[in-house]
């Protein structure tokens, strides 16, 4: 006997392939879902894990960039400090030569006030020659002592402003050693 009904038989071999036919596209969807899921789901993880790496990588720079602020501070505190000491140094050295200076301007104010008196008491002499010979040698050497003091001078700034530059410059020593001139030959 046959079936007149139109559409699926149930009983029939032909219902397993219409049933299959349906079944295999939803498992199809399901499993497409099950996998937009997971793959959703790994992507928020992988995020998670980016953000926190990122997180502290940029926890890491901030310490990073704080301590190399301290030690460029501490560096220029350090300079700073080298230069000051350079500095007072270099005072203490103009001060000194300054009360030099004075000495051996008295000590040539002296010896020209003796050839000045040595001059004044040639007259009495003699000779005439010997006057003219007192007045020149007074002259030349009135000359050569102002030359002289201020070649001394000039010598004495040069070698103050050549051991301040040396004492201020910058250099990689430990923050405590001290930076000495005094052991440099030819300073």
């Amino acid at each position: 006997m046959q079936s007149t009904r139109s559409g699926p038989s149930w009983g029939t071999s032909s219902a397993a392939s219409w049933l299959g036919n349906t079944v295999i596209p939803v498992q199809l969807i399901a499993a497409g879902a099950i996998a937009a899921a997971g793959f959703a789901g790994a992507w928020a993880i992988q995020e998670n894990r980016y953000e926190t790496l990122l997180a502290e990588r940029a926890a890491e720079q901030a310490t990073s960039l704080a301590a190399a602020t301290a030690n460029a501070m501490a560096e220029i505190v350090r300079l700073q400090e080298a230069k000051d000491e350079a500095e007072r140094k270099h005072q203490g050295r103009v001060a000194a030569l300054s009360r030099d200076l004075a000495s051996t301007r008295s000590v040539a104010d002296g010896l020209r006030g003796d050839l000045e008196a040595a001059r004044v008491a040639v007259p009495d002499a003699s000779c005439s020659s010997v006057r003219e010979y007192a007045s020149t040698l007074n002259s030349v050497f009135g000359y050569c002592t102002v030359q002289l003091e201020r070649m001394a001078e000039v010598a004495s700034g040069h070698y103050l402003d050549t051991l301040k530059l040396l004492e201020a410059w910058p250099t990689k020593e430990k923050p405590n050693a001290a930076h000495k001139t005094e052991n440099r030959p030819g300073l």
